[in-house]
């Protein structure tokens, strides 16, 4: 999961790379804050979709009642419609 997020700020990382003249970056706070806010939210997404995975093994598991596996499984559904919702507002950097 932590791969795809990297992948995705990857892109940023080589537009902010371009921009550093002398060893030294310069952002406005504008910028500063944008990207603050992207890499947060796609943090906290990859982190629910890691846990909406553990809630969807965990459904998978034949040792457990039915009732409990029902409810890892609706976990992990509410988990990933989470990770969704927090991937849309840290939008895409550019």
């Amino acid at each position: 999961m932590l791969r795809t997020t990297r992948a995705r700020l990857i892109p940023a990382a080589v537009r902010m790379a371009a921009r550093i003249t002398d060893n030294h970056v310069t952002y406005t706070p504008h910028e500063l804050n944008r990207l603050i806010s992207h890499v947060a939210a796609h943090e906290v997404a990859g982190r629910l979709r890691e846990r909406a995975d553990w809630h969807t093994t965990r459904a998978d598991d034949p040792g457990l009642l039915p009732l409990e596996r029902e409810w890892h499984a609706s976990e992990a559904v509410e988990l990933e419609a989470l990770a969704i919702r927090e991937q849309a507002r840290g939008g895409e950097h550019t």
